[in-house]
């Protein structure tokens, strides 16, 4: 029995260190038509798509969809507490668990990891289905 109770115990850690390995996701360096650069998965390619709209009117939008992982850019003057706030209570509102760190925020709702940062008037968003949140955290505290 505690042969059997040895093994179990070393396909387990195994098991972990391969998992472990598997879902590291080999990240790049990538500039988004001059606003800005980013760390981003090797295999992604961007092209550029509409903004969300309302407030993301101005914003600079950018989707991968073989990897379902979007990047928005948005520089105004509107980016501030407020904003923030009002968008935060919105997502909260809607079941979202968003969690803050120094001057990033971590969304996570029902499957879509995001993190936004911001910095003065600038705001940077990644959002995706495809990749864990510790990925998510990487890309956007490469912000350049």
């Amino acid at each position: 029995m505690k042969k059997i109770f040895t093994i179990l115990i070393a396909l387990t850690a195994f098991g972990l260190v391969i998992g472990g390995v598997s879902a590291a996701v080999e990240l790049v360096d990538h500039d988004f038509d001059g606003h800005f650069k980013l760390k981003v998965p090797k295999n992604a390619t961007f092209k550029k798509t509409d903004s969300a709209g309302g407030i993301l009117d101005d914003a600079v939008s950018y989707s991968d969809s073989a990897n379902d992982l979007n990047v928005t850019y948005l520089m105004s003057s509107d980016v501030d507490d407020s904003l923030v706030n009002k968008t935060l209570k919105d997502l909260k509102d809607k079941g979202a668990n968003v969690t803050k760190t120094g001057d990033m925020y971590k969304i996570d709702a029902n499957g879509l990891n995001g993190a936004v940062r911001i910095k003065g008037v600038e705001l940077v968003m990644v959002t995706t289905t495809h990749f864990d949140m510790d990925t998510v955290v990487s890309m956007v505290e490469s912000l350049d």
